[in-house]
């Protein structure tokens, strides 16, 4: 028999036994590790359920005799993934169909390095790697119809495409890739041998192409995919293609853009090889400002496709839950406003931006980019970083800048804008990006960095004054454009950004608006 112990009492009252404090201890421990895990999983619940929602698409035109296609991918496996089941389409109507990979893929670490056993992989056999991964679009692209000399390779640095658009235009300030170590293309095979690493140079080499191919048809990645190349690749692409057009190249003003979307948060759902659903947008996305029309695919199509995506071997192995996500009965494209068309940016009379954050003085404006709002676990969690729209317009002085917000602003935030100017021509000027840690609301303050400049916060407002000078606008003309750009950052980690979207800065469109 074993004996029972009564607790030590002090003043009559018996002390709580270790068991109970340890208790009291786990149950105080686990209520808010269950509370962000019950959130977690409402969220995600949430945007599951969003992204598994019917929603009303429009039913994309199949392709027809006489269409010339032409498709951007930013790695190799992307132009199959978003475009595989219409290049085949294509090929058995006998279109011209081409496909241009902007990168080779050669900054994937993980798995160059299980492709070669090693550890630490050195920069040539992260451009072997790279040489790998073109045969394996080559054989993937067979399998749709595409000869091997409808596939070209352009060189440019895997995860350095942002970085060119953004800070790396002029040769003179080349790109050098964390992987290769190179700051000029090392293939033997790109159509611009060793093409310095800088926008200027992609460019012009994707302008090249299209003269050559002429194409009818234009796909690329889209502005709001959640990587950064995917992002940059898209904003490359419509540059070049507005440049043509400015330039009266008949075909690129009949031209069509689609844009196709492969990375997005959890999308797609369900994840896994599903053959017979169907692949809707997100469903965060499916009501802003893309209209996504849905191609219809035969089982064979699918079939074919399921089968391309396995010839990226090195790919599969390391994700092929998700890559086989993409073989659907449709796929799924968008276009961005009226016929792709940029906004204009709008003309506002000087002193009627009164910059105390408040929503008055943008009465009317309508917006250069909705995002989607607790499209992720942590946009929802930190919803203070979570962008809902962008906003742009200017006076004679001044381009202003808005950020909206799902939650009020936070100091543990911070809100940055990147504005990239564009006029016509290879030569551009230097981007502007602003970074701002919110200081007391609703008062006006000096902005870091832009002499100059002001910012102001309410709420979930954010906006900012820009000397016109500061951003690289000139009076107006044909082919300017200005590429907007939000982003949030939460203990120097991404939250969200918006991807870069145009606004038209001609002086027709400026002074358009400013008589209204």
């Amino acid at each position: 028999m074993f004996k029972s112990f009564r607790t030590p009492e002090v003043s009559g009252k018996p002390w709580p036994s270790r068991s109970k404090w340890g208790r009291v201890f786990l149950i105080a421990l686990a209520i808010p590790l269950c509370g962000a895990g019950l959130f977690s999983l409402a969220t995600a619940y949430k945007i599951y359920a969003g992204n598994e929602a019917e929603k009303r698409i429009l039913i994309s035109h199949a392709p027809i005799p006489g269409e010339r296609v032409l498709v951007f991918a930013p790695h190799p496996d992307d132009e199959t993934l978003g475009a595989g089941g219409m290049m085949r389409q294509a090929r058995l109507k006998g279109d011209d169909v081409r496909a241009v990979l902007i990168t080779n893929g050669d900054g994937f670490r993980i798995s160059a390095a299980q492709c070669f056993h090693e550890i630490a992989v050195p920069p040539a056999d992260f451009v072997r790697y790279a040489y790998l991964r073109q045969t394996e679009a080559r054989t993937a692209l067979a399998v749709l119809g595409l000869p091997p000399d409808h596939v070209t390779f352009l060189g440019y640095p895997d995860r350095g495409l942002m970085p060119m658009w953004i800070d790396h235009w002029s040769p003179k300030t080349p790109f050098s890739s964390a992987f290769t170590g190179a700051d000029h293309s090392p293939y033997t095979n790109s159509p611009t041998p060793r093409a310095a690493y800088c926008g200027q140079n992609l460019l012009a080499d994707i302008e090249r192409q299209m003269l050559s191919d002429q194409p009818t048809d234009i796909y690329v990645t889209h502005p709001n995919d959640d990587h950064p190349d995917h992002a940059a690749a898209s904003v490359f692409v419509r540059t070049a293609l507005e440049q043509l057009r400015t330039a009266g190249i008949p075909w690129a003003k009949t031209a069509r853009l689609h844009y196709y979307l492969v990375h997005h948060g959890d999308w797609p759902t369900p994840q896994g090889l599903h053959e017979d659903a169907p692949l809707l947008p997100p469903g965060q996305m499916a009501a802003l400002d893309t209209q996504w029309s849905a191609l219809e695919l035969s089982r064979r199509d699918t079939q074919k496709k399921y089968a391309a995506i396995k010839r990226y071997r090195s790919q599969v192995e390391m994700s092929s839950r998700f890559l086989m996500s993409f073989a659907r009965r449709n796929e799924l494209f968008g276009t961005l406003g009226a016929s792709n068309k940029a906004p204009i940016l709008r003309r506002v009379a000087d002193g009627m931006m009164q910059m105390d954050g408040g929503s008055n003085d943008w009465a009317g404006q309508s917006p250069v980019a909705l995002d989607p709002v607790a499209d992720t676990v942590i946009r929802a969690f930190q919803a203070s970083g979570d962008i809902s729209g962008l906003y742009a317009c200017r006076d004679s002085h001044f381009l202003y800048a808005r950020l909206d917000t799902a939650r009020s602003l936070s100091p543990q935030v911070s809100y940055s804008v990147t504005l990239r100017p564009i006029v016509a021509g290879l030569t551009q000027r230097n981007s502007l990006v602003f970074t701002i840690k919110p200081g007391a609301s609703g008062r006006r303050l000096p902005l870091p960095g832009v002499p100059g400049g002001t910012y102001a916060w309410r709420g979930s407002l954010l906006e900012a004054a820009v000397p016109l000078s500061a951003v690289g606008l000139t009076s107006g003309g044909n082919g300017e454009t200005l590429y907007v750009m939000g982003q949030t950052r939460f203990a120097d980690m991404e939250v969200d950004h918006t991807g870069f979207r145009a606004v038209d800065c001609g002086v027709g469109a400026t002074a358009e608006m400013a008589g209204r």
